[in-house]
């Protein structure tokens, strides 16, 4: 990143601030390094289709900020296609006490994720190269992410075997369309289902996190 980009964490911690986010500037120093390495990585892999520091500050880190206070202290936590870091390793610097597990299909983005944890020294954080689909059952977690992954009904098919009992699913999306909400209610697996609709300062993106609880097996 042009280290000409001085006001990159101030435009962070502002944004951040406009949706009730807290970010602070050592929070922010470490999120610096991993945007850094993201473009850097960029040049040989897809890892990102936006280039531009602030619009990386804005759609990436401010956006992913936002799930840190639905995630309660010391939970175990999955993101599911880290692909670049978002949301997982966004909420494995800003909650180190929460224990998180990334996966992605792609080896490469897994040697991405590693080499930035390492960096910022994420004792707390893992990434491992996995299909969601096949990875085993032993472990179980309180709360499953993931952002633009796929449909929600997919997701939720994905999550079910390695969600604990009282565990939640937070999807970062876009939009959630009717039919999405239609399907998901009817699949007879959610017991609970919430949208909390929210627009991202600056770039004026609106924004949907979904919240979804399973009935207990």
């Amino acid at each position: 990143m042009d280290e000409t980009v001085s006001n990159w964490c101030e435009v962070v911690e502002k944004a951040a601030y406009e949706l009730g986010v807290t970010i602070t500037r050592k929070i922010c120093d470490q999120f610096k390094i991993h945007v850094k390495e993201l473009l850097v990585w960029n040049e040989k892999m897809n890892l990102t289709a936006i280039t531009d520091p602030m619009e990386i500050a804005i759609k990436h880190f401010v956006d992913s900020s936002i799930l840190a206070s639905y995630i309660e202290k010391n939970q175990r936590m999955l993101d599911m296609g880290s692909g670049g870091g978002f949301p997982g390793l966004v909420i494995g610097v800003q909650r180190p006490d929460v224990k998180i597990t990334l996966v992605d299909a792609s080896r490469k983005k897994v040697a991405f994720l590693q080499h930035v944890i390492r960096k910022l020294g994420l004792i707390n954080t893992i990434a491992i190269h996995a299909r969601i689909e096949k990875m085993g059952q032993n472990e179980r977690f309180d709360v499953i992410t993931c952002r633009a992954f796929a449909s929600l009904d997919e997701i939720v098919h994905l999550a079910k075997f390695l969600l604990s009992s009282t565990g939640s699913i937070l999807a970062m999306r876009g939009y959630v369309t009717q039919e999405e909400e239609k399907n998901i209610r009817k699949n007879g697996l959610v017991q609970k289902f919430k949208k909390i609709e929210y627009q991202l300062p600056i770039e004026n993106a609106k924004r949907t996190l979904v919240q979804i609880r399973l009935f207990e097996k």
